[in-house]
């Protein structure tokens, strides 16, 4: 996030974005699995604002190094012992996501809200936070675990021999967060490498400005 120094208000959109997205993220499922009659998460720290229960190391080092801060938490603890709770566990962490979406149109809003003055202040920090959010949410949809979406395709995965290595080797291994680091750092260091989550983030952010008539002929460039 150091790119940003030189735009102070693009950067504290960012800050926002990335301290809101990634324990909203996570209060999201925690909270969500407790309606659903699971209260696990909630009474293990998951459902208060305990940067040790949320943060992940790796996840942090993506925040630092990638321009618009996109990283990942730690992974809320669901029960997946059986199969019967496999909806109510893939609703609880589809709301990660879900929330992601939701903080990313919501920043969008505040472009609206400077439409008239496109090179204000609250427009640089709308946009930092927009992008911080759709790159959030993004990173959220990977499917590989801890991201909430790969923890979703191997909830409802075949329990053949093949898959049930891969779970282990992504769940029980940190070779999960390493490729999810990878994908985030690797077009960092190696330009010539296809940034996914970069290319993914612009298009939503615009389609969503688009949609909400916020930008008019304004290009964000990531």
């Amino acid at each position: 996030m150091l790119h940003h120094l030189s735009h102070p208000y693009t950067l504290l959109g960012v800050l926002v974005a990335v301290v809101v997205g990634l324990f909203g993220h996570n209060l999201a499922q925690a909270w969500t699995a407790r309606a659903l009659g699971d209260s696990s998460a909630v009474r293990n720290g998951y459902g208060a604002l305990d940067p040790q229960r949320h943060l992940e190391p790796l996840g942090v080092v993506c925040v630092l190094l990638v321009h618009f801060g996109w990283g990942f938490p730690a992974p809320v603890p669901l029960p997946t012992r059986f199969r019967r709770e496999r909806t109510r566990v893939a609703v609880a962490l589809a709301a990660g996501p879900v929330f992601l979406l939701g903080l990313t149109a919501l920043a969008v809003l505040l472009l609206r809200a400077a439409r008239d003055q496109p090179t204000g202040h609250l427009f640089e920090f709308g946009a930092g936070a927009a992008l911080s959010a759709a790159g959030l949410f993004i990173t959220s949809c990977l499917p590989v675990p801890p991201c909430a979406v790969g923890r979703i395709v191997f909830l409802y995965a075949p329990y053949t021999p093949g898959w049930q290595q891969a779970r282990y080797r992504l769940v029980e291994t940190p070779m999960g967060p390493l490729i999810v680091l990878a994908v985030l750092l690797l077009p960092v260091i190696f330009t010539l490498l296809p940034d996914v989550v970069g290319q993914l983030s612009g298009p939503l952010v615009r389609a969503l400005a688009r949609a909400e008539g916020v930008l008019g002929s304004r290009n964000i460039q990531t």
